[in-house]
């Protein structure tokens, strides 16, 4: 009995990050190619402070990525200064609502009673059914068949990391706030971002998954550079990376990324004048035109970048 429990909460939490790390993929894999990197004047800071426009206190909004190496999932003084002087933290799910996280099963599905082998023939079928076993899920491929192909990328995405221990900043951040026994709020539900999955043909989404399985190299260079332009907290060539989408996805981009902004940002007005927060959500969500940072300076809020290094004693400052 206590290994089948112990297996449920594997699998309850392998889904769960399924979801969030298809929201990531997919901006890797809609990209063209991997970009090269530019120089930019835009601060180099994941942070941000957040006043003005009546607000009584400051709130702060921070980049978040979902999937990292271990080592490279690191909480940065200014962060946790931020986390101190707020009440609430928010991120794009609420990861501590257990009840919710476990309702995400009736979302995996795709409507219809769909299949992936009705999606694509027979040989890729098999390629992306044998390359699944090969990442060694200890979900059964008999359930993943009937699943929305993008989520199914999630599961797979942990493959295009090079280390054996994962994590992403979520999980850090939420673990410090929770000690310092702060407020844990979500964005968005987990039924929202499942049926985000059903607004792109379930036949582009096995087309992008099988991209994936066919170009894993690709795949695993452009992951190398998020991750690079997100340890030197580059907004600037995260989002050359991630906003450039290949021909016929760029409709997506609203749906994936901007709709999403828009929606955060008017969501902010009610929650930083009830109390000082911290918005913690994916990096590709805060710059350019359409990004969060620009849409809440539209709205009359002041935005200060704020360096965020990990060393001992550090004050919160801005960067330079």
């Amino acid at each position: 009995m206590v290994k089948k429990l112990l297996r449920i909460n594997i699998i309850e939490k392998y889904i769960r990050n399924s979801i969030k790390n298809s929201l990531f993929i997919l901006l890797i894999v809609f990209s063209v190619k991997p970009s090269i990197a530019q120089k930019s004047s835009f601060p180099k800071t994941l942070l941000w402070e957040i006043t003005g426009n009546g607000i009584k206190n400051p709130s702060y909004v921070f980049g978040t990525m979902h999937l990292l190496c271990k080592e490279d999932a690191v909480m940065g003084d200014s962060l946790e200064f931020a986390i101190n002087e707020c009440k609430s933290v928010y991120f794009e799910l609420d990861l501590d609502d257990m009840l919710q996280m476990l309702g995400m099963l009736k979302h995996l599905n795709m409507k219809n009673d769909l299949s992936l082998d009705q999606l694509v023939g027979n040989e890729d079928y098999g390629k992306i059914e044998s390359f699944f076993r090969k990442v060694k899920s200890p979900i059964p491929f008999s359930i993943v068949r009937k699943m929305k192909p993008m989520l199914v990328a999630g599961l797979l995405s942990e493959s295009l990391f090079d280390c054996s221990q994962k994590n992403g900043m979520e999980e850090l951040i939420m673990k410090f706030a929770k000690q310092k026994k702060k407020n844990i709020h979500g964005l968005e539900t987990v039924a929202y971002q499942a049926g985000l999955f059903d607004s792109i043909p379930y036949h582009d989404q096995a087309k992008e998954l099988l991209k994936i399985v066919d170009s894993v190299e690709v795949m695993k260079l452009n992951t190398y550079k998020m991750v690079s332009y997100y340890k030197d907290q580059d907004l600037e060539n995260l989002r050359l990376l991630t906003t450039e989408a290949e021909p016929g996805m760029e409709k997506y981009m609203d749906l994936l990324l901007y709709n999403r902004n828009r929606n955060w940002a008017s969501k902010f007005d009610q929650l930083a004048q009830n109390e000082s927060c911290l918005i913690a959500v994916g990096a590709g969500h805060l710059p350019g035109n359409n990004g969060l940072l620009e849409l809440l300076r539209a709205k009359g809020y002041e935005l200060r970048p704020i360096t965020n290094t990990k060393r001992k004693g550090a004050l919160v400052k801005p960067a330079p």
